[in-house]
Order: C-alpha cells, then structure tokens, then sequence
C-alpha cells in the first residue's frame, strides 16, 4: 500500500515546495518563515511487522533537514552496505508540516548450524559438510542453497550414490537473525563396477592391467584406514 502511494506523496511534496516557493516572500514580510522539512523516520520491517530503528543517527538524511532525493538515495547506499538487509527500499509519505521518510528492510539472516542427517559413508559427514560449503557465520541467502546441494550431490555420486536423494529445510531465528540448515539424504543402492574390459596395443596382457588397476566385478569396496 505505501509502495503505490509514493508517486502521489511524492507529486504532493513538490507541488506544495512550489506553493510554498511562491508563498515565502510574503510570508518573509509577515515574520513567519515557511520551509518544508523531513520528519523523523524510521527503519522497519513489514515481517514481522516492527520498528527496528527510529531516526539513525549514521544516515546522511537526517530529521529536521530539508528533504532531497540525493540524501534519500545516500541513505540507501548507507544501509545496503551496513550487510544486515537483503532487500530494502524508501517510502515517502506526505505531512502536515513536511515529509515522513521511512526504510522498508528485509533482515539478512546468518548461517547458524549445518547437518546432515541419513548419511550413509562414504562420504564421510566432514566431506560433505565440506562439499556444502555453507559457512558458520556467513549470509544465508536462499539462491546459494542449489549449488551447495549441487557441489553434495557430485559428492555422493563421486562414492557410487548416483540414485540418493537430497533435500534441505531451513529454521529460521528471527530473534537472533539465525538460520539452521539441515539437509537430508535418502541414500540409494551404491553402483558396482560391472564388466571390466580392457583394450590396448600394447604387448602386456590385459591381465597385468586389470590387476594394476585394482578393479573388481561386483561391490566397490570400502575404503580401508
């Protein structure tokens, strides 16, 4: 609702600096200056809906300044880059005395706590931890979520799971903007080596390269320690 107003608050905001334009020198003659000025403002976010800031004092805009779209657009830049948001954006609201501004965020969200659970070696659990490449501590972000379970699912096939199958489902803490990941694996049958046929020009036989080789028909072995 406030993103469909903002054209009309913003038509409304220039159209009255215009008639206030016009209206200030006779208004200088009677002794009552007339200016239009921000508001306080306020960072917040509609999900759950709260206020997460009241007028930072970091921002380049400020309450009591006069409002101008380059200060809105620094204000911006200075939230993006603080790395707490994933998504935020500026509503202008009209007044009585001036202009309302405040920042709508979505909240990034950190990486909490990583498991796997129906595993079945190999690979072993810190392989695949390590394949996810999910961080403790970094941004989760929603989009990197398919090459980790991509960069997991080569993994498994790099041990003969070719058939398992992988799924994930995330918890989110929104009183300490953490985020659990656990992913599942339903292990599948693990491929084994078939008929192994070996083809050279050389003059060695074939045998001596298949013992080389250490390739067996049937289960693939386990590794030993």
């Amino acid at each position: 609702m406030l993103s469909e107003q903002r054209p009309f608050a913003r038509f409304a905001v220039w159209l009255s600096a215009f008639c206030l334009f016009c209206a200030s020198p006779a208004a200088a003659q009677n002794g009552s200056p007339v200016s239009r000025r921000e508001w306080p403002s306020c960072v917040w976010s509609p999900n759950p809906a709260r206020v997460l800031e009241q007028n930072p004092s970091e921002l380049t805009i400020q309450p009591g300044q006069p409002y101008s779209r380059e200060a809105e657009s620094a204000s911006l830049r200075e939230l993006f880059r603080s790395g707490s948001y994933a998504d935020l954006r500026a509503e202008l609201m009209d007044v009585p005395g001036g202009v309302r501004l405040d920042y709508v965020v979505t909240q990034n969200f950190f990486i909490n706590r990583v498991r796997i659970e129906g595993l079945r070696e190999p690979p072993g659990e810190a392989l695949a931890l390590s394949a996810l490449r999910l961080n403790v501590g970094e941004t989760f972000r929603e989009s990197d979520m398919k090459d980790a379970m991509d960069r997991l699912r080569q993994t498994l096939e790099d041990d003969g799971q070719y058939q398992a199958k992988i799924d994930y489902e995330t918890t989110p803490h929104p009183d300490t903007l953490q985020m659990d990941i656990l992913v599942r694996v339903t292990p599948g049958p693990r491929a084994r080596i078939g008929t192994v046929t070996i083809q050279t020009k050389l003059n060695f036989a074939t045998k001596n390269f298949a013992s080389a080789s250490n390739l067996r028909k049937g289960p693939r072995p386990l590794p030993t320690t």
